[in-house]
């Protein structure tokens, strides 16, 4: 093989990259789809890094395989030239080869450095667009966990007015309608049966308003103490309904710490993924640059090259 021709061909390493490409493809095919079922599993959507499969120096696009069959043109009017005896000419073409190989050397690392740029740039857009359906997800899961809780509290706001209604309709039966009579009630009504026989009905009459007063006086009274009692109910009610209350309210408040406490190490964790994603893309991209750097240095110490730096 001439000089020209193993100038054209990539180095050993890049031959072997070539080669083992489809079965890192195919391995990096199973490993994605791994990450997938892994991101269905617990809900990520998981980034992947594709580094180009293409080794330096080689053609990108059909204008560079037209720059190529020209520049193979030129190596083999070179030849030609040589064996004429025209070296003037050699070395004119052979500078013009060298030229065009600096050009597609630039424009490699131009192209290099932008499809990089560009995986950086769609990684952050992923990671972006990521987060924006994150927020959205825990947006509708909090606004979710605050409807039940409004839910829960109207349940039993309408169960404690219910119970109080209850108690109220029970109280209502057994509210008394005679008074407890006292002994001195007692004792006057009998004195007054007993004037009222013996035909006294006057003195009669003045004890049966006495003791009207007094038995209407009993009764507002027994009222009153039922009507205490009743309030005394009705407030012990309404205080196991406020514990009840609070206890649901403190219950709902340590659901919504333990959902915000999720919501950041979620996103402590896709933070950390991406960080992860990126510094391995910055490997990658640091790695494909050493590579390229280091083939182009070959290929001017070879003398099939211009230095580019």
């Amino acid at each position: 093989m001439s000089e020209e021709e193993q100038a054209e061909a990539p180095p050993p390493a890049e031959a072997e990259a070539e080669a083992e490409a489809p079965a890192a493809e195919a391995e990096g095919g199973a490993a994605a789809e791994g990450g997938e079922e892994a991101a269905a599993a617990d809900g990520d959507d998981r980034q992947t890094i594709k580094p180009s499969s293409r080794a330096p120096g080689m053609p990108s696009s059909a204008t560079d395989a037209a720059v190529a069959e020209y520049m193979q043109t030129l190596v083999e009017h070179k030849k030609k030239c040589e064996a004429e005896g025209k070296y003037f000419e050699a070395q004119s073409t052979s500078k013009r080869i060298m030229e065009l190989r600096l050009e597609e050397d630039r424009k490699l690392q131009r192209e290099i450095a932008d499809r990089q740029g560009q995986e950086v740039t769609d990684a952050q857009s992923a990671f972006k667009l990521e987060m924006e359906q994150h927020t959205a997800m825990w947006e509708k899961k909090m606004a979710e966990f605050e409807k039940s809780v409004l839910e829960q509290v109207n349940v039993l706001r309408d169960s404690h007015e219910e119970q109080v209604k209850t108690l109220r309709d029970k109280l209502v039966t057994k509210q008394p309608q005679h008074a407890r009579y006292s002994k001195d009630l007692l004792d006057t009504r009998n004195r007054q049966d007993r004037l009222a026989r013996q035909g006294m009905y006057a003195e009669a009459a003045r004890l049966k308003r006495d003791a009207n007063k007094m038995e209407e006086a009993q009764l507002q009274g027994t009222l009153a103490e039922f009507d205490a009692q009743v309030s005394l109910k009705e407030q012990q009610l309404l205080l196991k309904q406020k514990r009840e209350i609070e206890a649901l309210m403190q219950r709902a408040q340590r659901g919504r710490d333990e959902l915000q406490l999720t919501r950041k190490q979620d996103v402590e964790r896709r933070s950390q993924r991406f960080k992860n994603v990126m510094q391995e893309l910055a490997n990658l991209h640091t790695l494909e640059s050493v590579q390229l750097r280091h083939y182009l240095e070959q290929q001017v110490v070879a003398g099939k090259r211009l230095d580019v730096a």
